[in-house]
């Protein structure tokens, strides 16, 4: 009988662990929003911050130069895809992952300080949901768009 209690505590932990997974299986939660703010903006600098819907969610924060500019999400999501089929084959994929990992991965609301920006340029804050064990990009991301001083 205590296996049996045993058996269906475990179960019931799998269950419920498994109802916040997507349906098409890639093992990344739901689709994370994000609220993206921009401020202390001054000629070389700003403060990111990033509020995810979901504090568990690891993702990706870039600040880019927008002079590109009018690209949609999809678009930077088959970019950043593309960007990292590049690496994947690579022999030093791993040292880039690791690099991105330190540099670009968060998880929960983060303040992140931008630094060694260009005067007068136009960027763009660019957040994506990223699971780091599957290296798969999720649905959800955000744009912003700031100018420095």
């Amino acid at each position: 009988m205590k296996m049996m209690r045993i058996f269906t505590i475990m179960m019931s932990l799998f269950l419920l662990a498994s109802c916040n997974k997507e349906e098409d299986g890639s093992g990344l939660p739901q689709e994370t929003t994000f609220q993206i703010q921009v401020t202390d903006v001054t000629s070389t600098s700003c403060v990111v911050t990033v509020l995810p819907s979901n504090q568990e969610q690891p993702y990706l924060c870039v600040v880019i130069d927008a002079t590109g500019g009018g690209e949609t999400d999809e678009d930077f999501i088959a970019d950043d895809l593309a960007w990292w089929e590049q690496f994947s084959d690579n022999p030093t994929g791993e040292e880039f992952y690791d690099v991105l990992m330190r540099n670009y991965m968060h998880q929960g609301t983060q303040r992140i300080e931008q630094v060694s920006l260009t005067p007068g340029t136009e960027y763009q804050v660019y957040v994506c949901e990223f699971d780091p064990d599957s290296k798969e990009f999720g649905k959800g991301s955000a744009q912003q768009l700031f100018r420095t001083l």
